[in-house]
């Protein structure tokens, strides 16, 4: 399942529904337990679709550090 995101770029003169969209590379949600991990722990956005123990994602788009979008994914957990 490939994680990406729509951008909000528009082309002159094309419909929206129909542009490509850009990916954006997400991160898996972090599956250690106990110690309490913050977005500044990880330093990438993750994808969140289950329960969020961690706040990860405050506006619970299914997006978790948001801020940290657009940062590179350490392969080890980049979703693709």
């Amino acid at each position: 399942m490939a994680a990406c995101l729509p951008s909000a770029d528009r082309q002159d003169g094309v419909d929206p529904e129909r542009q490509p969209q850009k990916t954006v590379p997400l991160g898996r949600y972090p599956a250690r337990s106990g110690a309490d991990i913050d977005c500044a722990d990880l330093g990438y956005a993750v994808r969140v679709d289950g329960p969020d123990p961690h706040t990860l994602d405050a506006d619970d788009d299914g997006i978790g550090c948001e801020r940290y979008l657009g940062r590179p994914v350490p392969d080890s957990v980049r979703l693709r």
